[in-house]
């Protein structure tokens, strides 16, 4: 393979790849893109733990007598409004 005027490969029809436009917030440095992973892979590890963390008050709490949280939707509500520090109040953890 020949090398282009950029320094890039150049196929065998003879023209060098297109520059890849990553668009305003991303090409600009804006967002630089170890952010943005950063930002993911946050977000998976928090639902993550709010998944495992509300089925596990759901286990906790399975049998307690004044037990609310006794269903997982309900027990992923408690922990949503608890991460994001809204604290209604309409559910807490009992434990037997």
């Amino acid at each position: 393979m020949r090398q282009g005027s950029r320094g890039a490969a150049v196929d065998a029809v003879g023209t060098e790849p297109p520059d890849i436009d990553r668009g305003p917030l991303f090409g600009s440095g804006f967002l630089p893109w170890r952010r943005v992973k950063a930002a993911g892979a946050a977000t998976i590890v928090l639902a993550v733990v709010i998944l495992v963390g509300s089925s596990l008050v759901v286990t906790a709490g399975r049998g307690a007598p004044g037990a609310r949280l006794t269903s997982c939707p309900r027990a992923l509500w408690w922990s949503v409004e608890t991460a994001t520090t809204v604290g209604y109040g309409d559910f807490c953890p009992v434990t037997s």
